[in-house]
């Protein structure tokens, strides 16, 4: 058994928030596997990270292990979706830290992700050329 198969079932794993955002939280529920919840998690959210997956699978997105959402009268106003946690500092805490070489690396390697999301085609479902996310709504 490998070290995360067993601390995936250790049974005094404590659940904990690793993220709050305006909207929603994210929890860290068990080695290696989050739950990000909340008003502003949207359908669209999974879509585009899926869409990103299939068209672009060299841009590291997490993989996607489940979803719920809760609509009224059709329009989401609730959603979680479990994902795969990416270990490490956000850029935001490291960035004081970096040299300017390895500050234009990084925005370099960003602008790389963007390129390559960017060459994504348009779903078909998406009738008009103003930008719209990737289930059809504004925003």
């Amino acid at each position: 058994m490998s070290d995360y198969e067993s601390e995936e079932y250790d049974t005094n794993f404590k659940k904990r928030q690793i993220a709050w955002q305006f909207g929603c939280t994210v929890t860290l529920v068990r080695p290696g596997l989050i739950v990000k919840q909340g008003a502003k998690v949207r359908p669209s959210e999974e879509r585009a990270m899926r869409l990103i997956k299939e068209h672009a699978p060299e841009v590291p997105i997490p993989n996607i292990h489940g979803s719920l959402y809760r609509y009224k009268g059709g329009v989401p106003f609730y959603g979680e979706l479990s994902m795969d946690f990416v270990p490490g500092r956000t850029l935001k805490l490291a960035w004081a830290e970096l040299d300017e070489g390895s500050k234009s690396r990084v925005c370099r390697d960003i602008w790389d992700l963007i390129a390559k999301i960017r060459t994504i085609p348009r779903p078909n479902n998406l009738g008009s050329k103003l930008y719209r996310t990737i289930d059809g709504s504004p925003s």
